[in-house]
């Protein structure tokens, strides 16, 4: 039996509220800007390149994400009992060119990755959570569970291609700018004034029409501008996005994976058919 990451009866989202950040609505918006002592905002589309500059230059940051639509994408897993949406929150943390933790807080399990010297590694517990939330026939998942507990397994080639997976949090917003610049957000008029931000001047962008409403909020620094929050709405609610990031510089680093505890896909699928008694 070969095992396929990740397990295709549970499609994993990864990153999908990075990847939303391209979803903003286009159209024509008018503009304006605050007052005060904070420095007017400049146009977003004359701000792009310095707020990915300025990202460039940061060693840290965390950020989180809710993510909540009409439409399950994994089938019913990231849907509550009693709800008519589909919810999922990620959370990231770590260094932007480093070690950062990675994880998806599905309704029936949290999915634990971690990003470390180029590779993405599954942790073990996960994939054991994967397997009591949809368990094969004849599958041992309590002795899978011990054999897999403290293992981190690399991933890398099993996701490669895969715009919801990144070898790095720097990777990340590398796609999310090119994807700005691409997907035509930036030829959109967005609302432009000052204001406040978790108790910082801010640069607060905001859009809206029929089809939907954006807000791009950044410390107002024209030279460093860093994000500080994404949120975006569309098809009157059918998908809805807010991110926030945080900790710029003053996120939590983890622990880099101990050597003997890093595994390949090829240890991982030798573990599946040691414990599989027939049901795969």
């Amino acid at each position: 039996m070969t095992f396929t990451y990740p397990p295709v009866k549970m499609s994993a989202l990864g990153v999908l509220a990075v990847g939303s950040l391209t979803l903003a609505a286009c159209g024509n918006g008018g503009g304006g800007n605050g007052g005060g002592d904070t420095p007017e905002p400049p146009e977003l589309n004359e701000l792009v390149d310095s707020m990915e500059s300025a990202v460039a230059d940061q060693k840290s940051v965390a950020y989180s994400a809710d993510v909540n639509m009409d439409q399950d994408p994994t089938g019913g897993l990231m849907t509550a009992p009693g709800s008519d949406r589909a919810e999922i929150t990620t959370e990231i943390e770590g260094e932007i060119q480093g070690t950062a933790r990675l994880d998806v807080d599905y309704d029936v399990l949290v999915d634990r990755s971690l990003l470390h010297e180029g590779r993405i590694y599954a942790s073990g517990q996960t994939l054991a959570d994967w397997e009591e939330a949809d368990p094969y026939p004849g599958f041992d998942t309590d002795s899978f569970r011990e054999d897999v507990d403290g293992l981190w397994f690399d991933v890398t080639e099993e996701v490669a291609g895969d715009p919801q997976y990144f070898t790095s949090i720097s990777e990340a917003f590398d796609n999310v700018f090119t994807e700005m610049r691409s997907s035509g957000m930036l030829d959109t008029s967005f609302d432009a004034e000052t204001g406040e931000h978790d108790g910082e001047d801010a640069w607060v962008y905001t859009y809206s029409d029929d089809d939907g409403a954006a807000e791009i909020i950044t410390t107002a620094d024209e030279d460093e501008p860093l994000l500080l929050r994404y949120a975006v709405n569309l098809d009157d609610g059918a998908q809805h996005v807010e991110i926030d990031f945080t900790d710029w510089n003053e996120a939590e680093i983890p622990e880099a994976p101990a050597e003997d505890s890093l595994r390949t896909m090829t240890d991982l699928d030798d573990l599946y058919v040691e414990h599989d008694s027939g049901g795969f």
